[in-house]
């Protein structure tokens, strides 16, 4: 064989690849033992403690380097890992603080935007990043099996069905002291502050921000696993059925509007969501992702038609412009959850180049908050500078 036609079939060999739909687990040969979505990237953990992240950009996380990883949690802004040994891997945009040395035998934590808790072997806690809420106040806690952190506040469920929680109640975030017979709890992230729980009966209830009608969840019943995120509580039921709070939530109109969803799960098991994507895992250990399909996170059956976010894909938009785009963008989606949406201010905004013809804006703004003080927040935003449209946005 020449070398021409040697690598004509090369060639041809990539392309198919290339032509496969982006998020094909059962084709890599691995079990997939859990998966959690950060910033609309699909993050997977399979049974042998690797990690693989379907963002595309192999520039933006590291978690592809985790070894050994027994559990992974996904929180407000931030991913743990925490490996067999009980040392811990962390990642995130916004975690600018430091675990110490004191981080080992762990086997609960969570890591989030402003803070990280982590139960250890012998029953005692180690905390990391802001303590200033109270929301690493939990060396007191006992019996807890799950806990999930929000921005600045900590929930956790213990092994009776309380619930406890500490931290920065401005919203009513925190008011779960009433909760009894919880299996599940799920926190907002950014700056919707909501809780939700899971009954052990099918019910559901929540507490905090509900700007967005996040916390509408009386009538729900039947459902056997929840999340929520940025504005959203996401159920599925026992039948399989997907239920979603939504108010003309921008991130998530595709959930059964403009975005291919079916209409009830046969196998499902179990539900892992953000404020864009939704992932089923099933009862066969298979995983069917739908939603915005940020970075290749999973098949990308957005309506063109319906797609309103700018753009004509008739030139090549420069970084300047695709910034503006993203500003725009964040200003209006951030505005209407704002007290006060003329406190509103841009810091400074940081940009990557990534694959797929994006780019990744880091946006650090301040707003206003009910004390008169001002609070400093992150927003990314993707930007395709051959359309001029935006992929997806949200807090980090």
């Amino acid at each position: 064989m020449t070398k021409t036609r040697l690598w004509m079939v090369i060639s041809c060999f990539l392309l198919i690849c290339l032509m496969l739909p982006n998020f094909a687990l059962a084709d890599q040969g691995k079990v997939v033992s859990d998966v959690g979505f950060y910033c609309g990237n699909l993050i997977v953990l399979y049974s042998d403690g690797t990690i693989d992240v379907e963002d595309g950009s192999n520039n933006t996380f590291n978690m592809r380097r985790w070894t050994d990883v027994s559990s992974l949690k996904v929180c407000d802004g931030g991913v743990l890992g925490i490996k067999n040994d009980g040392s811990v891997y962390a990642w995130g945009l916004s975690l600018r603080y430091d675990f110490g040395d004191e981080w080992t035998d762990i086997v609960l934590g969570a890591a989030g935007s402003t803070h990280a808790v982590g139960l250890k072997s012998d029953g005692t806690w180690v905390s990391a990043g802001d303590y200033r809420n109270g929301e690493c106040d939990v060396e007191d806690w006992t019996d807890i099996i799950d806990i999930e952190v929000g921005k600045n506040y900590t929930v956790g469920l213990r092994s009776d069905g309380t619930v406890v929680a500490t931290g920065k109640n401005n919203k009513g975030q925190c008011n779960v002291e009433e909760w009894t017979d919880i299996v599940k709890i799920a926190v907002g992230s950014g700056i919707n502050f909501h809780t939700v729980g899971l009954r052990s009966d099918g019910t559901v209830v929540a507490t905090g921000e509900d700007n967005n009608d996040q916390c509408l969840v009386g009538r729900w019943k039947d459902v056997k696993d929840i999340a929520a995120d940025w504005g959203v509580t996401i159920g599925l039921t026992n039948d399989g059925k997907i239920l979603i709070t939504e108010n003309d939530h921008d991130a998530i109109t595709g959930y059964g509007k403009n975005r291919s969803i079916p209409a009830k799960f046969e196998h499902a098991t179990r539900l892992v969501a953000d404020c864009l994507n939704i992932a089923i895992i099933n009862d066969d250990g298979s995983v069917e992702v739908y939603g915005n399909n940020l970075s290749g996170a999973c098949d990308y059956f957005s309506n063109p038609e319906t797609n309103d976010q700018g753009g004509e894909g008739d030139k090549t938009y420069s970084k300047s412009e695709c910034e503006d785009i993203a500003i725009k963008y964040m200003t209006e989606h951030v505005s209407k959850y704002l007290k006060n949406p003329n406190s509103l201010q841009i810091n400074e905004t940081t940009s990557y180049k990534v694959e797929n013809n994006q780019y990744l804006f880091d946006i650090d703004f301040s707003s206003m908050n009910s004390f008169g003080g001002y609070d400093r927040e992150h927003y990314y935003c993707y930007v395709d500078y051959t359309t001029g449209k935006v992929v997806n946005g949200g807090m980090i």
